[in-house]
């Protein structure tokens, strides 16, 4: 599985969800799926789940620029740009696991290497509105507010944004066998 890149296999320690994944074995995921209130088959992770809203974003904080009113609004905000093969192409074969890259970025530079944020109060900020949104680990059905986790995403484009984002290098050892190891 892991060879053909046929299942994400990283995960955070246990309970540990600022942590960031490391490689599994295959045989630890779940052999059922489940989403359920009695059971949930699949661990939470709340940097996949912001990777996923920040794709949503329709209006970010300065000095990201503002959408136009001519409906330009599906694309100007993002954090990312999901296309095929390199995550600019707009045909061919995906990104193999593209939102959990960018998962994977964001938490690095939030909780290990703070330098790719472009200034410490956006940080500060962000910090604030995840920890809101993130709330109680793992995460409870019913106990969500995607209001919450809007505004995290709303603030985290400062760091999609940033010029040191585009040299960032998700490590081999948690994403084999890629084509590129820069988000793409």
């Amino acid at each position: 599985m892991d060879s053909h890149n046929l299942a994400y296999t990283a995960a955070h320690p246990d309970g540990k969800p600022n942590d960031l994944p490391i490689p599994i074995s295959y045989t630890l995921l779940p052999t059922s799926f489940s989403f359920s209130t009695s059971y949930i088959s699949f661990n939470d992770d709340p940097w996949r789940s912001l990777a996923g809203y920040s794709r949503k974003v329709t209006s970010a904080a300065a000095p990201a620029p503002s959408c136009s009113s001519s409906g330009d609004d599906k694309y100007c905000e993002r954090c990312m740009y999901r296309g095929c093969v390199d995550g600019f192409q707009s045909s061919g074969g995906g990104v193999a696991y593209f939102e959990f890259r960018w998962a994977y970025y964001l938490n690095d530079a939030t909780f290990h290497n703070n330098s790719y944020w472009p200034s410490a109060s956006d940080l500060q900020v962000f910090q604030s509105a995840y920890n809101t949104a993130a709330g109680v680990y793992p995460a409870v059905m019913g106990k969500i507010n995607p209001d919450e986790w809007f505004a995290a995403a709303d603030l985290v484009i400062a760091l999609c944004r940033a010029a040191s984002t585009g040299a960032y290098q998700v490590p081999e050892e948690v994403f084999p066998d890629s084509a590129s190891y820069l988000l793409p």
